[in-house]
């Protein structure tokens, strides 16, 4: 009989490799490995939701108002930079995992150069838990100083109040 401790290692073992197996193997599997991880991650709108560790220290509500549409208490933008990413960079994708239940929409993802949000929003109200964004014609000379912006609401059109848990933010050049 195995001892408990390695009942949980074989089952954990097994969970990975389940995991893993839905990539196969080859350029699928490299293309996931190779977005990059942000080393810095900063809230910039102090007067709203803050997180710890990447989960909102509160739901983000959203609650209907006797004369129509939603009153919202949303989560702080957040910032991530120091990215693994040098040189001229013409195109970068970022692949953001979120539980979002349902009841999460986004609100602003855009690049973050010299402090400001700038180029497209790619906010998507109808993004999936793990989703890609993809940003084309930048030609900007990459530093670790620049980054992405993510802002997340509570839905737009039905009632919620949900813990937002960001689970990964990875980005890369193509």
């Amino acid at each position: 009989m195995l001892p408990q401790i390695a009942v949980y290692r074989f089952a954990a073992l097994g969970f990975y490799r389940r995991r893993f197996a839905l990539f196969g193997s080859g350029s699928a599997l490299n293309s996931f490995m190779s977005y990059q991880g942000y080393t810095q991650v900063v809230a910039i709108e102090p007067s709203e939701i803050q997180y710890d560790r990447l989960v909102s220290v509160e739901p983000a509500v959203g609650v209907g108002k006797s004369t129509g549409g939603l009153f919202t208490e949303q989560a702080t933008a957040l910032v991530f930079t120091g990215f693994n990413i040098t040189g001229t960079v013409n195109s970068l994708e970022l692949r953001l995992e979120v539980s979002r239940l349902a009841r999460t929409q986004d609100k602003t993802i855009q690049l973050w150069v010299n402090g400001t949000a700038v180029g497209p929003n790619l906010a998507d109200l109808s993004a999936a838990d793990v989703h890609v964004y993809t940003w084309h014609d930048l030609d900007l000379e990459w530093n670790s100083t620049m980054g992405v912006v993510i802002d997340l609401q509570p839905h737009t059109q039905y009632p919620s109040s949900n813990t937002i848990y960001i689970r990964s933010v990875g980005l890369r050049k193509i």
